[in-house]
């Protein structure tokens, strides 16, 4: 994972575009579905230092949370070190001006949890939301949303239970 805020041009520092990823681009990414394209290309524009991605802690939580419900503490830790060896910065930011933004997202619009830290960080930095979530379509007045195409109503759901069918992730 990086940490890259800004980069010098010419003698000068310049702030890197941002992007947030929410669980659903990542998800998206991991399981090659539509819209896997347009994470991966943000992804090589990031390790090339072209701008910065980030990603909630939350979001890591989520993944972790999926994994292990679908295939136990394998699956999980084989998806977290997925992320973790991708061109990201994971924010645990927890201050108090930052919990604030996230209750008052909570309270204002329709989210999760979840999804108002993940609102929050992309909120507080400045971020691009790239997500997947039908849910994040109401803060288009607050935070600037890029959604990749969302799942068709025919396409079946991850399979449970570590089954034989289960996709597979493929590496960063």
């Amino acid at each position: 994972m990086r940490n890259p805020s800004s980069e010098t041009v010419k003698g000068r520092r310049r702030e890197l575009r941002r992007y947030v990823l929410d669980t659903s681009a990542i998800i998206a990414y991991l399981a090659d579905e539509v819209g896997a394209q347009e994470v991966t290309a943000l992804l090589r524009r990031a390790e090339r230092g072209q701008l910065e991605v980030l990603l909630s802690f939350m979001t890591l939580m989520e993944l972790e949370d999926s994994a292990l419900r679908r295939g136990g503490r394998e699956l999980a830790t084989d998806i977290l070190m997925k992320v973790q060896a991708l061109p990201l910065t994971v924010s645990f930011v927890n201050d108090p001006p930052f919990l604030h933004e996230a209750a008052l997202l909570k309270a204002s619009y329709p989210l999760s949890v979840a999804d108002a830290w993940i609102a929050a960080l992309a909120r507080t930095a400045r971020a691009t939301l790239i997500h997947k979530d039908p849910a994040f379509e109401a803060l288009t007045e607050v935070i600037a949303l890029q959604p990749l195409p969302y799942k068709s109503p025919d396409v079946p759901p991850l399979p449970q239970n570590n089954r034989p069918d289960e996709p597979e992730y493929r590496a960063p």
